[in-house]
């Protein structure tokens, strides 16, 4: 495989029916051994999230338009939240080995890059993940925990709310 995985990420963005392979990529950057740093999987998920909102942006247009046309955005392999959150954020809850610290950057650097991109955050799914404490401290949250559940919890009550 391709050891530099912001060019594997763009290869396999390329080709269809490759969603199952990048989610896998995905999953092994965050695994003890395999893990990659902060700022490669942040690379990474600004080119997920950029394919993302070409996606909704050409939704958009379509139900606006209303036109039959299949735009070739259509074709490529779309990355949503749930895929990331069922597929690969999965992993942060499971894997007790994985650094709490790493697995809040993760969350946070993942929320950046929606946000940056005008994606609404899915708070549902966001809240299920950081609802678990530190192992070590279970009543005694951190205040980068407290602030991912604030952030749930605001953009439950305003769905429309991005952050920049």
């Amino acid at each position: 495989m391709i050891p530099d995985k912001c060019r594997l990420i763009k290869f396999l963005l390329q080709r269809q029916n490759s969603k199952s392979v990048i989610l896998d990529v995905c999953r092994q950057m965050l695994l003890p051994g395999q893990q990659a740093r902060l700022p490669v999987i942040s690379r990474v998920v600004d080119m997920l999230n950029q394919v993302y909102k070409t996606y909704l942006e050409a939704e958009m247009l379509a139900l606006a338009s209303e036109t039959a046309s299949q735009p070739d955005v259509y074709r490529r392999v779309i990355i949503d939240q749930s895929d990331m959150y069922t597929c690969v954020f999965s992993v942060l809850e499971d894997n007790v080995e994985i650094p709490y610290k790493f697995k809040v950057a993760v969350l946070i650097e993942y929320i950046r890059s929606l946000s940056q991109r005008e994606i609404p955050v899915q708070p549902l799914s966001l809240w299920n993940l950081t609802h678990q404490h530190p192992s070590t401290q279970p009543c005694s949250p951190t205040p980068v925990h407290q602030f991912l559940q604030i952030m749930c919890l605001v953009t439950l009550q305003n769905p429309l709310l991005t952050y920049s």
